[in-house]
């Protein structure tokens, strides 16, 4: 096999494992959605009395249902930040000593910061798309319903 044969054939096996990986990256971003979704239903569920107090004291649906939606935006906000500290220091880990340990071979550490900013919006805002239904939830209460609640 010659140089160009060989170099051809590992950079078609690293395409193979960035394939894998963007299917990896879908998969994670279906259950942060249902994580979302589901951490916000409880959190509906859980304070619904509190809506209610909130909802007897002035608030409108439409101030219950904003509060719920932020909730969802900084939710988002806060573990894509995490997310993104913690992948780069782990990605960095692999790329220089795993590699060169495991395979011997040494590769510099490339940002795409196009790719990070268009992957840390789209995890933000599909968290805040995730806490459109919870939002809907808890604006929909009815007074009498959510101060009844125990």
């Amino acid at each position: 096999m010659t140089n160009r044969e060989f170099r051809g054939a590992i950079l078609e096996a690293i395409d193979q494992i960035f394939s894998l990986a963007l299917a990896l990256e879908i998969i994670t971003m279906m259950i942060a959605f249902i994580g979302i979704v589901n951490t916000l239903m409880a959190s509906v569920i859980d304070r619904t009395r509190e809506i209610g107090v909130v909802r007897s004291l002035g608030a409108t649906k439409q101030q219950v249902g904003t509060i719920f939606f932020f909730q969802s935006g900084l939710l988002g906000l806060f573990g894509t930040s995490i997310g993104a500290v913690a992948g780069y220091g782990l990605g960095v880990l692999q790329v220089t000593r795993l590699n060169e340990v495991l395979a011997g071979w040494k590769m510099p550490v490339r940002i795409d910061e196009t790719t990070v900013a268009i992957a840390f919006i789209g995890a933000v805002v599909f968290s805040v798309l995730g806490g459109l239904s919870p939002a809907r939830a808890a604006a929909n209460l009815t007074l009498r319903d959510a101060l009844k609640y125990e």
